[in-house]
């Protein structure tokens, strides 16, 4: 078993570009971008006063923010989330995943009462009763205050990557889909119906079909948007899939991204012949 290591380590080091500086660079899509951000949480906590093995990072639509689409695959299913599969609903409310991808106080007036008062997302008081704990079905698939609370405390200690103290200034983008008034953005709960969430009524705002663009974006981070319309109509996938599915697989969020790797920054990110006002530094 030595040996295999030893020959292992040996082929990995042959690999190895010879001026490599051990450092990383991350394409993180969707939820991937929180996970990275529990891996500088967790390597500041493992390895204090040692530099990041990371180069340079793009964000794919993460939703930092969270989404409210999380909260309707958890009620009722049929989002595009989960691919619109309705039976989906009560796997969704066992995994400690989709609870982290719930909006968080920073994405302001997402759920809210009669009055237009927000609720905390993150109390199971303020959910639609059909889906909280029934005690004459213990095995039910409800909503947890344990999960609740649990995502309440990694999304509170996710870090803000952009902050100097991270050394990665200048070393983050962002690329953020956009479709008008595509996203659910806030939901109204009828706290005298059983906390009745009426997504047939639900706001909608510009995002991504799942991110709204407030919660993709990082303050002080540069971004590029890609638009609804970027999405050929010919490309089939665009009629089962979101934009927010779709973003990672177009070419040009790849050109941009192999771009930012290679150093490349500002306007000169963006393909040849694409409007600047995609870019905002």
């Amino acid at each position: 078993m030595n040996y295999v290591l030893a020959v292992q380590k040996k082929n990995l080091k042959s690999l190895a570009p010879a001026n490599w500086d051990k450092a990383f660079d991350f394409a993180c899509h969707s939820m991937g971008g929180l996970v990275f951000r529990q891996f500088v949480a967790a390597w500041e906590s493992a390895m204090p006063g040692t530099p990041l093995p990371v180069n340079r990072v793009v964000f794919i639509a993460t939703p930092h923010l969270g989404s409210v689409d999380a909260v309707e695959s958890m009620i009722r299913g049929e989002t595009v989330l989960f691919g619109g599969q309705k039976e989906l609903r009560k796997l969704a409310r066992t995994f400690p995943g989709v609870y982290e991808l719930l909006p968080n106080p920073g994405l302001q007036n997402t759920v809210v009462n009669q009055n237009g008062v927000p609720l905390d997302i993150f109390d199971i008081h303020n959910w639609q009763s059909s889906v909280t704990p029934d005690p004459t079905d213990p095995e039910g698939f409800d909503v947890e205050q344990t999960h609740l609370t649990a995502a309440r405390g990694v999304l509170n200690a996710l870090p803000d990557v952009s902050m100097p103290e991270f050394g990665l200034a200048g070393r983050i983008l962002v690329i953020y889909g956009i479709k008008p008034n595509s996203t659910l953005r806030t939901v109204t709960v009828d706290q005298q119906k059983d906390n009745w969430y009426d997504f047939d009524h639900a706001v909608t705002g510009d995002g991504d079909q799942v991110v709204p663009v407030e919660s993709a974006l990082l303050p002080g981070v540069p971004s590029m948007e890609v638009r609804g319309e970027d999405v050929s109509v010919f490309n089939l996938k665009s009629h089962v899939l979101s934009l927010h599915a779709l973003l990672p697989s177009l070419d040009e969020v790849s050109s941009v991204t192999s771009r930012f790797f290679a150093g490349v920054t500002g306007a000169a990110l963006l393909p040849r012949g694409t409007d600047p006002a995609r870019f905002h530094p």
